[in-house]
């Protein structure tokens, strides 16, 4: 990945993508040294030539982005509040949401300010979507099978008896191979099967019932994972959740998975109660969740809310009725994460019939683990495990010129310079736009609003997907593979790791297990029921990892239930989660580092961006000096107790990431009152790091929080915004009348959100 003349005063022969520079010469490239560019960190193109090695590696090295990256974090954290007690006094610039994608789906998500020194931005905004925001393991849903399949095959079937002819002309298929055939016409029942006889139009297969038939069929070659002629997966699971059915898009990784083997159990039903003994002992209390996978018998697998009748059993309430009993196993929903071993792969599609999720081969990656040391490898160098949990990963978005490759524009200058709003000659590039409305435009430029930055150069250093700008892969397209980092983005990840940004948790503690439960003793450990912890075991033979609090002793006792019955005793730490540990393999420092005299100049304009970064972060401090951090809200609650909710209020943040600020004839920001800015630029952002089209990116959708939605207990009541009058499933809404309300995962079992709009406390 390095240049391998060793160094940047020579001609580079292989770049760090792996492919030649096509015409990166010596004499065309780079000037004369006393002809180089005086300032490489000017960002806009002149004739779509790099002008120097010190500008290329200022805009497309990912070390230099890396390296100012570090500093632009060590720099706000330090100027700006660093922990949770200091947001009030101090400021922070971390925000922290909860965006309500569905009616009771709520998804953790996060902003970062960084001060920018460019007077007309003030600060860059980075947001992120936090990973494990939609986790199959909160549905009960583990991946059940896995399969390869080919490229699909258009063809026409007949069938006569259990001999299924295929006729296509070169099929390339050979005996003994297998064939997924999906009949889309005639009486033929799709199945997996392997080719008994073939000639150069068809190839035969052997049904597993008798029938007489014909029409069309679309087949595929199935295979396995060392095969590469496979081009797609689909991962069975017992059930599709309906928001996995707009998964399109999105990247699942395989990290999480079920540390409690389970225990085998029996239950019976009488009405709606259902008594579960379990064949060892469970170490619950009331109140926990477990998840139950029924194999026999009517009641339907899921999680439930329990109450302890003895060391061995339990009960649970079930929606329905009646009669029944049989056999289940009994998970105490004890999860933990592999990151030294998962695979990433993206969704293209679900199959409800089938219950499978589609993934494609391309941009897979994954973290493989060799001789102690974790790497992140591309392409991925297995498929999807069995009996592991899928979830989402990680996703951000800046507004920054640099991640999404388009220059600012400056409107102090545009008003001063009231002529002719133009753009360079490079925004003819083919492309489009899309609109507040989910409209697209075929125009990739807006006049006098922002401009191509005219050359797109992709610095490949983890072998990810490169960015594709065409008109098909463009701006319409929410397919979220950009590894381009920017600075912004390096500061945030490095921030991620540090510091998740909750309410610090760190104790010192001494456990001792005899059972199933273990007891921890913390002095004044202010934890309570059901709060999810990080358990570090530094002696003894218990196993590290992430635990939720079963019961509350006293201030200075708690338990939480172990996967395993053991005798053991000795220290342990109890801190915070953290969810992006495998973040730090990512942040790891780049090798394409430039040497010799290009990194004294880096260094020496590197120095002189610090100061002024320094200075617009003290800016930021003076003005937010006195200013309360906006987090969440107190309520009066059930029987007129105080209650701390996600504040919905309008927010200034939340408006501007929407592009819907709105100000009453008072100036104060009104959901109601007059539009005070007419861009798309922050909402086209949002509806990438979301996955969702404009039209649902709404800033009455965004709840403020303390710290992130995972630190919350189950019982944290996230608030719920009013999006109009309630009509047999379907919202109205006078702007887009087709939209709808999906209720059929709707349980009048499980406690509804309080609701909170805008301000006022409306109970239902």
């Amino acid at each position: 990945m390095p240049f391998s003349t060793g160094g940047f005063n020579f001609k580079a022969k292989v770049p760090l993508g792996g492919k030649p520079f096509d015409d990166f010469d010596e004499k065309k490239r780079f000037k004369k040294t006393s002809e180089l560019e005086s300032n490489p960190f000017k960002f806009t193109p002149t004739d779509n030539t790099l002008n120097s090695r010190i500008r290329y590696y200022d805009n497309d090295s990912l070390w230099s982005r890396w390296r100012r990256g570090y500093e632009l974090y060590t720099i706000t954290q330090s100027v700006l509040g660093s922990t949770a007690e200091e947001r009030p006094s101090r400021g922070d610039y971390r925000l922290f949401c909860s965006f309500q994608q569905f009616p009771g789906a709520f998804i953790p998500a996060r902003v970062f300010t960084f001060p920018s020194s460019k007077q007309e931005i003030g600060e860059q905004m980075v947001c992120m979507r936090d990973a494990n925001s939609f986790s199959f393991y909160n549905f009960g849903l583990p991946i059940l099978a896995v399969r390869y399949l080919g490229p699909a095959v258009s063809a026409t079937y007949t069938q006569s008896g259990t001999a299924i002819t295929v006729t296509k002309e070169n099929h390339n298929f050979q005996v003994g191979e297998n064939v997924y055939l999906d009949f889309t016409s005639g009486a033929g029942i799709d199945a997996t099967l392997p080719v008994v006889s073939k000639t150069d139009t068809t190839f035969t297969v052997t049904a597993t019932a008798p029938a007489t038939t014909g029409g069309n069929v679309t087949y595929y070659l199935s295979t396995t994972f060392a095969d590469n002629r496979w081009t797609t997966s689909r991962v069975r699971l017992r059930s599709i959740p309906s928001p996995v059915r707009f998964f399109a898009g999105e990247r699942l990784a395989d990290r999480v998975i079920e540390k409690d083997p389970g225990i085998v159990s029996t239950y019976a039903r009488v009405g709606s109660v259902v008594t579960v003994t379990c064949s060892s002992q469970h170490g619950l209390s009331s109140g926990n969740k477990v998840f139950v996978a029924v194999t026999s018998g009517l009641v339907s697998s899921g999680q439930y809310t329990i109450t302890v009748l003895n060391s061995t059993q339990f009960t649970i309430n079930t929606i329905d009725s009646g009669a029944t009993s049989g056999n289940l196993i009994v998970n105490r929903l004890i999860k933990g994460y592999r990151y030294d071993d998962y695979v990433g792969y993206t969704v293209i599609g679900t199959n409800v019939t089938t219950n499978e999720v589609i993934f494609q081969k391309e941009d897979s990656y994954g973290a493989k683990t060799i001789n102690g040391i974790t790497e992140t490898v591309v392409p991925a160098h297995r498929g999807f495990e069995v009996g592991r949990f899928l979830t989402t990963e990680l996703r951000w978005q800046c507004g920054c010129q640099d991640f999404i490759r388009r220059s600012g524009y400056n409107l102090y200058d545009e008003l001063r310079n009231r002529k002719f709003p133009v753009t360079a000659i490079t925004s003819t590039k083919p492309g489009q736009t899309l609109n507040k409305d989910n409209t697209k435009n075929d125009l990739r430029d807006s006049p006098g609003s922002f401009s191509d930055l005219g050359y797109i150069s992709v610095n490949n250093f983890y072998q990810l997907p490169s960015y594709k700008d065409t008109k098909e892969t463009s701006y319409a397209n929410l397919a979220y593979y950009q590894i381009r980092w920017c600075k912004h983005i390096y500061a945030a990840m490095f921030s991620l790791v540090h510091d998740e940004g909750n309410q610090p948790i760190s104790i010192n503690a001494k456990y001792t297990q005899a059972g199933s439960s273990i007891n921890i003793n913390a002095v004044n450990h202010g934890l309570g029921v059901n709060t999810k912890i990080q358990l570090n075991f530094t002696s003894g033979s218990a196993a590290s990892g992430q635990y939720t609090v079963t019961s509350v002793i006293d201030q200075d006792n708690f338990t939480v239930v172990y996967p395993f019955s053991e005798i053991t005793a000795g220290y342990c730490t109890v801190s915070n989660l953290r969810e992006h540990e495998f973040v730090a393999e990512w942040i790891l420092e780049p090798n394409d580092k430039p040497v010799g005299d290009d990194l004294d100049k880096f260094y020496r304009n590197f120095e002189k961006e610090n100061e002024r970064v320094r200075e617009a972060a003290e800016r930021l401090t003076m003005m937010e000096k006195g200013m309360k951090w906006s987090g969440g809200k107190s309520i009066t609650g059930s029987y007129n107790q105080p209650q701390q909710v996600a504040d919905f209020d309008p927010q200034l943040v939340t408006m501007m990431m929407s592009d819907s600020i709105r100000r009453n004839s008072e100036g104060q920001l009104d959901r109601d009152g007059t539009p005070v800015n007419l861009t798309n630029r922050m909402i086209s952002m949002m509806s990438k790091l979301l996955n969702l089209n404009p039209t649902q990116v709404q800033d009455a959708k965004f709840g403020m929080l303390d710290q992130p939605l995972t630190s919350y207990t189950p019982e944290f009541e996230f608030g719920f915004v009013d999006g109009g009058d309630y009509i047999n499933g379907e919202p109205s809404n006078p702007v887009n009348q087709t939209s709808t309300i999906d209720c059929e995962t709707y349980s009048p079992a499980t406690d509804q959100d309080t609701l909170v709009d805008a301000g006022f406390y409306v109970n239902n």
